[in-house]
């Protein structure tokens, strides 16, 4: 009876685990079914749909030709010119600020205004005040008999200063400065260089030959209008074109002769500066023949002896005034007379300078003076920024710093104008850096003409900066070029799918890059559609 129960025991054991085993693979194989095209879709090139697209693609083929290596660099867009605007001399309370952070204003236009007739008040005060105390020093003076000695120890000085003077003109032409003979050998550099100058402007190769493509420009419009002012029987379509090829026919041939008319008059110029050379040479020969040195050395000592027989005059004048202590209340006087002319000359200073205008045409950044508030002469009130000369500021590391050169042509974008670019050039290279974030970073100035780009201070900009150029290579898009784990690859696209390519890559500019190994030219590559930008040295 045990045994009977035993085996109904195990019969249903092993029934539930059938049961158990058949669940759990019917479970497997509907996973399996449920993972396996998103495994695939995971391991394999995306097969974009009409309707769900999550990004579009564009089918590129491999070209062959030029390619440039860039150095790529950040940076952002600054004025050329930033000025901070302070009163020089004056001083006072500020009675109108007529500008605020961001607006435009013109060269000249008023910014600051002080209370003026505060500062004519003040004015009036201090020079009562000097008037008083100079009248207070002329009685003191006059009181005592000192007048006379302050008279002249002043003369004495500039006796003195008048000796010193002489003395060094002496020293210098006897040394040869400023002789007959040094002036003429200046001189005669002086024709030399008028005369290549000459040489330069009349025949020189740069003025004929844009001289001469003005001339072909002229010829062309002149050509190009011929045709349609021979018409008989013209349309309206035929009559606008030949009114505008008749302008620019006109406006060429204008801007030719103007061109005629600078480069005759600057040969003129050269010829005259040419001849008047020449007479100061003839000039300088002929003194030096008639022994214009030996004169004018006469001369100098001459100056020598009569400033040391004044000196002498007036320091025995002197000696002859009773010798005595300087009295206290008249140095008091002095000093107050002093301190008193230097208020005064602030206070003028002050009146006149009672304003600030704006030195050029920009955009008012910082503001940081109110009305009313009481300004000193040098305190920063507001900035100024240049409008519409602007610059880069990029950012270069101590790796890269090396490779920059200045005056180097280089290609700007912008994020805020995808698909636009500008051409630029670097200025100075700066010799010392900033340590930013671990590394130490060399900001350098890129300078450019923003064209038609509606460019604003502080916008985000690149600096593409060619360093290599190779020609004949193999290149497809940056954006067709990806990276994993497995190596650098690209999708090629064949009988319209796209298949996953293991690649060697070479040098790039950014937008291109060169293909050393797994790819033919004309094969077609897929990449994410975005706005290219063609660096403009290629």
């Amino acid at each position: 009876m045990a045994n009977d129960q035993y085996d109904i025991d195990e019969r249903r054991s092993r029934r539930v685990n059938a049961i158990v085993g058949g669940v759990a693979l019917l479970a497997l194989l509907l996973c399996a079914v449920w993972a396996y095209p998103r495994a695939k879709n995971l391991f394999s090139p995306k097969q974009q749909t009409p309707g769900l697209m999550v990004e579009q693609t564009n089918d590129v083929a491999v070209t062959r030709g030029p390619l440039a290596e860039a150095l790529l660099l950040s940076g952002t867009i600054e004025p050329l010119r930033t000025v901070r605007l302070s009163f020089q001399e004056a001083a006072g309370r500020v009675a109108m600020v007529y500008a605020t952070p961001g607006d435009v204003v013109q060269q000249g236009q008023l910014l600051i205004e002080l209370d003026a007739a505060a500062l004519q008040r003040d004015l009036a005060k201090v020079r009562g005040e000097l008037l008083t105390a100079r009248n207070d020093l002329d009685r003191l003076v006059e009181d005592r008999g000192l007048s006379k000695r302050i008279a002249l120890e002043e003369e004495l000085r500039k006796a003195r200063q008048t000796l010193d003077d002489a003395r060094s003109e002496l020293e210098r032409f006897k040394k040869g400065k400023g002789t007959p003979a040094d002036r003429l050998a200046t001189a005669r550099a002086e024709l030399e260089l008028a005369r290549d100058a000459l040489v330069e402007t009349r025949d020189g190769q740069a003025a004929r030959d844009a001289l001469e493509g003005q001339r072909i420009t002229a010829d062309l419009a002149e050509i190009e209008h011929g045709p349609y002012a021979w018409i008989t029987h013209p349309s309206e379509e035929d009559r606008d074109r030949e009114w505008l090829l008749r302008i620019v026919m006109l406006n060429t041939r204008e801007t030719y002769n103007q061109a005629l008319l600078r480069h005759d008059m600057d040969v003129r110029a050269a010829e005259q500066k040419v001849e008047q050379a020449r007479r100061d040479v003839d000039v300088l020969v002929k003194e030096i023949a008639a022994g214009s040195a030996a004169i004018e050395l006469e001369k100098h000592q001459a100056a020598v002896q009569q400033a040391q027989a004044r000196v002498q005059q007036l320091q025995d004048r002197l000696r002859a005034l009773e010798e005595g202590d300087v009295d206290p209340d008249v140095a008091k006087a002095q000093a107050q007379v002093v301190k008193l002319q230097r208020r005064a000359a602030d206070a003028e200073a002050s009146v006149k300078e009672a304003t600030i205008v704006a030195p050029f045409t920009g955009v008012i950044g910082e503001v940081t003076v109110a009305p009313g508030a009481t300004v000193a002469p040098g305190q920063s009130l507001l900035t100024l920024m240049s409008a519409e000369s602007l610059r880069v500021k990029a950012a270069a590391n101590e790796m890269d710093i090396g490779r920059l050169t200045e005056g180097q042509d280089v290609t700007l974008t912008f994020d805020a104008f995808p698909g636009e670019s500008v051409p630029g050039q670097l200025g100075e290279i700066p010799r010392y850096g900033t340590y930013q974030n671990g590394i130490t970073v060399f900001n350098v100035p890129v300078t450019f003409e923003p064209g038609d780009l509606q460019l604003r201070v502080g916008m985000s900009a690149n600096v593409a900066v060619p360093l290599d150029r190779k020609e004949n290579v193999l290149k497809v898009p940056t954006m067709a070029v990806q990276r994993d784990l497995e190596g650098t690859f690209v999708l090629v696209v064949e009988k319209g799918r796209a298949n996953r390519r293991a690649v060697k890559t070479g040098v790039s500019d950014g937008i291109e890059t060169e293909i050393v190994e797994g790819l033919a030219e004309g094969e077609l590559v897929r990449v994410v559609l975005q706005s290219p930008i063609r660096p403009r040295w290629q």
